[in-house]
């Protein structure tokens, strides 16, 4: 049987980082101010926020003020419990109901939420979160970091790792970007302001 990672930390650019679990990955900026993450990928693993926030604290000292929904599939959003010390937990407004139906006390539901295109501003860093407005209820967001590892978002979007399957894409401003373990060949952008502070 060939040797697999189960759990990797992977750098996207000099700030923006993933770590992945098996096949769902947890994408994390660190700024001075502290860190906005997205996803705490608890329900396959319940120790896995755990390990996100260990490899967090393994690049830098700042606590997590932003926990981000990508959406409210249990794989994905349950455990981010672990963050509640430091961090607001932000989401798409569909996903409040969702997350509190599943009474889960590892799960917060969001504090604050959105239904249009939101900006958050941390540390002199910027992160778009856009409604992928699919349909009335669906709560899936796209996520665009235009200094960092650009647009994400749960399958709508491809290039990958070599060993990891996750999405992202460079943002129009940038042709390729290649970091650890990850390059990309295409371009793409996300559009857009509401700030949230």
């Amino acid at each position: 049987m060939p040797t697999e990672s189960l759990a990797e930390l992977v750098r996207f650019a000099p700030d923006a980082y993933g770590f992945r679990w098996a096949n769902h990955v947890a994408l994390f900026i660190v700024t001075d101010a502290g860190v906005l993450l997205v996803d705490a990928n608890g329900q396959v693993n319940p120790r896995t926020p755990s390990l996100i926030k260990e490899a967090i604290r393994s690049v830098t000292t700042q606590p997590v003020k932003y926990f981000v929904y990508s959406h409210s599939a249990f794989d994905h959003s349950t455990g981010g419990a672990v963050f509640a010390d430091t961090a607001r937990f932000v989401g798409h407004k569909n996903t409040v109901d969702r997350i509190k139906a599943a009474n889960d006390p590892t799960t917060p539901a969001p504090d604050l939420v959105f239904d249009k295109k939101t900006t958050l501003e941390l540390g002199g860093r910027v992160v778009d979160l856009y409604p992928a407005d699919l349909s009335p209820t669906d709560d899936y967001i796209v996520v665009h970091y235009p200094a960092g590892w650009r647009c994400s978002s749960i399958s709508c979007s491809r290039a990958t790792s070599r060993s990891a399957r996750f999405s992202v894409i460079p943002s129009a401003s940038s042709s390729v970007y290649s970091g650890s373990r990850t390059s990309w060949t295409s371009t793409s952008s996300c559009p857009g302001t509401r700030r949230l502070r």
